[in-house]
């Protein structure tokens, strides 16, 4: 027969091991909660480790340095985005002029006249 002091030892065991593998979600909103669940349930057969774990590599897939690298990568191309329009810009309004360089226009618009 196991002694008190036995039992007691495989027991703290059984719960350190028991502590490094479990998992306790708190604070979570309860329609992510419910979310979680249902997809654990459908992809995953009540699994919620390896529900977990999957969610974790498409997070790694998608953010692969973390979420800085893709929030500065989308900083590089709105910059980008805003040198396209500048430039378009100033083609619309260089298109738009249509007076030759070194006329005006006629107060009525009707005719060019050349600057001196």
């Amino acid at each position: 027969m196991d002694t008190d002091e036995e039992i007691k030892n495989r027991m703290e065991k059984i719960q350190k091991s028991l502590k490094e593998t479990a998992l306790g979600i708190n604070y979570i909103q309860p329609e992510y909660k419910k979310k979680f669940v249902e997809l654990a349930k459908k992809e995953y057969g009540d699994n919620y480790g390896i529900a977990l774990q999957e969610l974790i590599k498409i997070y790694e897939g998608f953010y692969p340095k973390g979420n800085e690298e893709v929030l500065a990568k989308i900083d590089i191309l709105a910059d980008e985005i805003n040198k396209i329009n500048i430039r378009i810009d100033a083609f619309e309004s260089k298109k738009s002029s249509d007076v030759p360089e070194g006329y005006i226009k006629s107060a009525d618009g009707s005719r060019l006249i050349k600057k001196r």
